[in-house]
């Protein structure tokens, strides 16, 4: 269950990286906390539509630090839901051999 566990660590991240992404852009640009959101979201998912509005210098060094933080949780979000989609290793006793044990991966491709 550890797979689980980091996925819920990731989900967490990203949920507070996504507010802290929001608070800056509505502290540091005075904007709307709905245009936050937005260019939070474009952001992590590296959709790059352009700003919502103008970035003054002290908003483009945040963004950069967003960029790096959010899109990396994503890929860590991602490379964790294909984690899961394995099926996990499962041993069984083998037929022929009793008190052999032999592993069979299954694969959900």
């Amino acid at each position: 269950m550890r797979i689980f566990r980091n996925l819920r660590f990731v989900a967490i991240a990203l949920a507070v990286l996504t507010i802290v992404g929001m608070a800056g852009f509505h502290f540091i640009e005075g904007w709307p906390w709905f245009d936050g959101l937005y260019m939070v979201v474009t952001t992590f998912t590296t959709i790059g539509y352009q700003e919502v509005h103008p970035l003054s210098h002290a908003g483009r060094i945040f963004n950069l630090v967003l960029i790096v933080s959010g899109v990396s949780l994503v890929f860590l979000g991602i490379g964790t839901l294909t984690t899961c989609g394995k099926r996990r290793e499962k041993t069984r006793e083998s037929p022929q051999k009793p008190g052999i044990k032999r592993a069979l991966v299954l694969d959900s491709a």
